[in-house]
């Protein structure tokens, strides 16, 4: 009787990555590396020519675009995406009643509706294991560049 092994990988074979990464990761990181790593604060011209505003624009236009095929909008249906959005309307509806307007708009709109942004730009760029990995390097890397430049 013969006995029926797996078929096993040679170790040193490189599998081959089914997607590579395109605008929407780029900018993804890219506007990773602003708000997260806050490369702004480190290099001031990137601040004095409104760097993060043309990302955060351009995050959005190319989430945008590239709703479709592998990336079809199924990571909406999941809870912990719907959490944040719960919030947001929270947020919204308890806009009236808030005890210092002016700060609790200016939050939505500068501080939570990037980290949305940033988060819909993460969940919709993320296609398989290879694109995680991707942007954990992206991640990885600016954190060395910050912790290089501040220490």
């Amino acid at each position: 009787m013969q006995r029926q092994t797996a078929s096993i990988q040679p170790q040193g074979v490189a599998r081959k990555r089914r997607y590579k990464p395109d605008a929407l990761m780029y900018v993804t990181a890219a506007f990773l590396w602003i708000s997260v790593w806050r490369f702004q604060d480190l290099w001031p011209i990137i601040g004095k020519l409104q760097i993060p505003i043309l990302l955060e624009v351009l995050l959005a236009a190319t989430l945008a675009m590239s709703l479709r095929g592998a990336r079809n909008p199924k990571w909406l249906k999941s809870r912990i995406f719907v959490i944040p959005f719960l919030m947001l309307a929270v947020m919204i509806v308890g806009l009236p009643l808030s005890l210092w307007r002016g700060w609790s708009f200016t939050f939505i709109t500068k501080v939570f509706m990037p980290v949305l942004l940033l988060m819909a730009g993460v969940a919709a760029s993320i296609r398989d294991a290879d694109d995680a990995n991707w942007i954990a390097l992206a991640h990885l890397i600016g954190a060395d560049v910050y912790s290089l430049s501040t220490y």
